[in-house]
């Protein structure tokens, strides 16, 4: 299976958007989050809620992130990333 990217841009008030909005795997592999544009102020901090078969780390100074899924088991998983808002 291919590796995932999922772009994640920010729009005022508070608002998030990640293209696309679900990420699917059907064997290990990873997922990238990358923040868009590269140049914004935020910054990844961790993503959270994940099962075991997930580890992450950050990359980039915190303009990415990039989870790694063993795929121990199917299902739908749910997250929540963090981030910090530098402007």
């Amino acid at each position: 299976m291919p590796d995932i990217t999922v772009q994640v841009t920010f729009s005022d008030p508070s608002t998030f958007s990640f293209d696309p909005p679900i990420a699917s795997l059907n064997a290990a592999g990873k997922i990238l989050f990358q923040r868009k544009p590269a140049s914004a102020a935020w910054t990844f901090v961790s993503i959270n809620n994940l099962p075991s078969q997930f580890t992450w780390r950050i990359k980039g100074n915190g303009s990415e992130i990039e989870v790694d899924d063993a795929f121990t088991s199917s299902g739908e998983f749910g997250y929540t990333i963090t981030v910090h808002d530098a402007s």
